[in-house]
């Protein structure tokens, strides 16, 4: 990522928690010409993505410094941007909600999710192994390389249903969930990240609510809700 998205990042999201370690030494700056704001995107996805919606939860991160947390690691891009996967395509998405009556309910949590977990990519599963590698990074990633990513994510089931915050199950919305709660420290990184894989051989039973231990948690097999709880 570049350096002047970081500097910005940090002087534009004072308010929010965000890792001090990324602002030392560095000096407030304004954010570089048609580059997307982070505090922007936080406040809006937040505010527009909720719990309860119309009986639906559309909320998609945990809470604002998750979310800060996981945008810093997306590619900035140029506002108006509606094809790739970047942050600014995720504030295009997000923009279809303004008017957010004029949507059903249903068509408003997929818009959440698509300004979000799915992001502008067509290949869902690119986005999630281009994400868990930022994420999960070394010897915390549960994938031997990206090809190795792609090919597990492509045995999981793809669809994202019910209320993303919480999930759980053998599947790849369960995986990016456990992703999003790694993403806050390093010791969440140790207990998350590996549920953000197929558990043998790298993590032992670290699977997502498969029926088997969680490798060594005190939860068990009720894995993601139950991690984010008590880990």
């Amino acid at each position: 990522m570049r350096s002047s998205f970081w500097l910005w990042v940090c002087a534009s999201v004072g308010a929010v928690a965000v890792s001090a370690m990324a602002c030392v030494g560095s000096s407030a700056t304004a954010p570089p010409p048609g580059a997307p704001n982070c505090n922007d995107y936080c406040t809006q996805i937040m505010d527009k993505c909720k719990n309860p919606d119309d009986g639906l939860n559309n909320q998609v991160y945990k809470d604002q410094a998750t979310c800060v947390d996981m945008c810093v690691k997306m590619t900035p891009g140029v506002i108006g941007d509606k094809t790739n996967d970047t942050l600014a395509c995720r504030m295009s998405n997000l923009s279809n909600l303004d008017d957010i009556g004029a949507h059903p309910a249903a068509e408003r949590h997929s818009i959440c999710l698509e300004s979000a977990v799915l992001g502008c990519g067509a290949n869902l599963c690119e986005t999630f192994c281009t994400f868990d590698e930022k994420v999960c990074s070394g010897s915390l990633n549960p994938y031997a390389s990206h090809a190795d990513c792609l090919t597990a994510c492509k045995s999981l089931d793809q669809t994202f249903t019910g209320a993303f915050v919480g999930s759980s199950g053998n599947n790849l919305q369960c995986r990016t969930y456990h992703m999003e709660n790694a993403v806050v420290s390093p010791t969440a990184q140790t207990t998350h990240c590996p549920h953000t894989g197929l558990g043998l051989p790298n993590f032992g039973t670290a699977l997502c609510n498969s029926g088997s231990p969680d490798g060594g948690s005190p939860d068990a097999a009720a894995d993601a809700s139950q991690d984010a709880k008590t880990d």
